[in-house]
């Protein structure tokens, strides 16, 4: 008797768990759509280049370069959630070869700002402010 309470009571623990899991993915997943314009921490001043991070729905992301020309270069990128607050970067194209095609840990997140670091080759981290 006191073996089948155990097994019940472990069996609910794991489903719980397994809701809990799935939901803390979709929740990221919301938190980081929309406009994220990245911020230059070695100089917090300069305006020549602004680059905006894009996150949609589907796992696309698109990264904007706006140049003191006025030009705008973009690149199609794609993510998908690894865990909770973790989720990753790949190519779309053949040949695109970014700092950002990796695994990435959201160290911070709000509605106004976002701070991400990646191990991959070293410490690389990116902060943003919500647009």
């Amino acid at each position: 008797m006191k073996h089948s309470i155990k097994i019940g009571f472990l069996f609910v623990a794991l489903c719980g768990l397994g809701i809990v899991s799935s939901c803390t993915k979709s929740s990221l997943d919301h938190k980081l759509q929309g406009n994220w314009k990245k911020i230059n921490l070695a100089d917090v001043s300069d305006s020549t280049n602004v680059e905006t991070w894009q996150f949609n729905s589907g796992g696309n992301l698109f990264i904007y370069n706006k140049h003191n020309s006025g030009e705008t270069d973009t690149t199609k990128l794609a993510y998908t959630i690894d865990s909770y607050q973790k989720f990753v970067i790949s190519a779309t194209a053949s040949g695109q070869n970014l700092p950002y095609i990796c695994k990435w840990v959201i160290v911070k997140l709000n509605s106004k700002m976002m701070r991400m670091e990646s191990r991959s080759g070293g410490l690389f981290i990116i902060e943003f402010e919500k647009e």
